[in-house]
C-alpha cells in the first residue's frame, strides 16, 4: 500500500512562498556577480518547489471533485429509492426480500467508491467523512448474502473492493 500524502492549500505556504520569491528579486541586485549564480539557484530550486507544490494541489483537487462526484450521485433525488432501500435492509438486518436488481445497484455503487478509495482515484477522507457508517452498516448486513453469491456463481471476487474498503474503514 502507498503511504498517503495529502495537500492541502496552506495560506502559510503560499505566504512563505511569495515571501522567498520577493526575498530572491531584492537580494539579486545588491549583491556581487558570483553571489547572483547562486540567487539564481535559489530561485531555480525554488520555482521547482513551487511546480511540485502545485502539481500536488491539481492531483488533490482531481480526488476530491472524484469524491464529490459520489456524493452528488448519493444526495440526487434519482438515488432516493437506492437511500431507502438501505435505510430499510440496515433495519431489517437482511437484504434477503428485497429486489435483486436493487441489491446489486446498491452493491456496486459501493464497490465503485471502493475502487476509487483503493486506487486513489477519489479523496478517501472525504469519502470518509460522509459515507464511514453507512458503508460499515450496509457491509455488515449484506456480508452473508455476498458470500452466498460468492459460492453459488463460483466467484470468489464478487464485491472483494468493497468489503477491503470494509476492512480498511472498520473499527479496529
Amino acid at each position: 500500500m502507498l503511504p498517503r500524502v495529502s495537500f492541502r492549500l496552506s495560506v502559510p505556504l503560499v505566504i512563505f512562498f511569495g515571501l522567498a520569491w520577493a526575498a530572491l528579486v531584492a537580494l539579486y541586485g545588491e549583491v556581487s556577480q558570483p553571489r547572483q549564480e547562486v540567487i539564481k539557484f535559489a530561485a531555480e530550486l525554488l520555482g521547482g518547489a513551487t511546480a511540485v507544490y502545485a502539481l500536488f494541489m491539481n492531483v488533490q483537487s482531481v480526488r476530491n471533485a472524484a469524491a464529490r462526484r459520489f456524493i452528488e450521485r448519493w444526495t440526487d433525488p434519482n438515488f432516493a429509492t437506492f437511500r431507502k432501500a438501505i435505510s430499510d435492509m440496515v433495519d431489517a438486518g437482511s437484504p434477503a426480500h428485497f429486489d435483486k436488481q436493487t441489491l446489486l445497484a446498491i452493491l456496486n455503487f459501493w464497490e465503485e467508491i471502493a475502487i476509487a478509495v483503493l486506487s486513489r482515484e477519489a479523496d478517501e477522507r472525504l469519502l470518509n467523512d460522509f459515507f464511514y457508517t453507512t458503508v460499515l452498516k450496509c457491509f455488515k448486513v449484506t456480508q452473508k448474502w455476498v458470500e452466498d453469491e460468492r459460492t453459488r456463481r463460483n466467484q470468489p471476487t464478487g464485491y472483494i473492493q468493497f468489503e477491503k474498503l470494509y476492512n480498511r474503514w472498520k473499527p479496529k
